[in-house]
Order: C-alpha cells, then structure tokens, then sequence
C-alpha cells in the first residue's frame, strides 16, 4: 500500500516537471517560487502542530524530571521517574 503512494507522488512529480518544462523558465521560476512558498509554510505549520501536542503530551513529574509510561501490549501499566533497563530486559 505504501508503495502505491510513492508511485503516485512520483507520476505527479514527473507531471508537474513536464507541465513546467513546456512552460518556459520565466514562468516555470514563477510557479515553483510559489510553491516552495506555500510548502516553506506548510511545514512551518506542521512543525508547531507538532511541537505544541508534543509538550501538551509530555508527563513530567514534581521536579521537572519527563516520567515515562510503561506499556506491556499496548496497556499503560504505570508510570515512573527514572527507569533503567538493561540489555537483557531486566531493571
């Protein structure tokens, strides 16, 4: 399924390079300008979506230390500050 969508996004990509070609330089610049513009604030976009969910969903504990959640098969099992394991799985 993955594969059919870089496939898509490639024949759109090779479309969009010949619709350009065809267009001459002055007005392909013209075109590609504006569209690394809407993608530059797209992204810029995202990247604050992004970081805003990812602070509203860190857990931090009474001194600022991130907790992290333990999980055994997609359950939330408890949480603790500081968690070390080894290789070998044990704490």
């Amino acid at each position: 399924m993955a594969w059919g969508g870089g496939l898509a996004l490639g024949l759109i990509l090779i479309g969009l390079g010949i619709y350009l070609l065809r267009l001459g330089l002055e007005k392909a610049a013209a075109i590609a300008t504006v569209l690394g513009a809407f993608t530059g604030v797209i992204g810029l976009a995202v990247a604050i979506v992004t970081l805003a969910v990812t602070r509203s969903d860190q857990h931090r504990s009474g001194d600022g230390a991130p907790k992290m959640r333990i999980k055994r098969a997609g359950t939330v099992i408890g949480e603790a500050d500081n968690v070390n394991i080894n290789i070998d799985g044990r704490r």
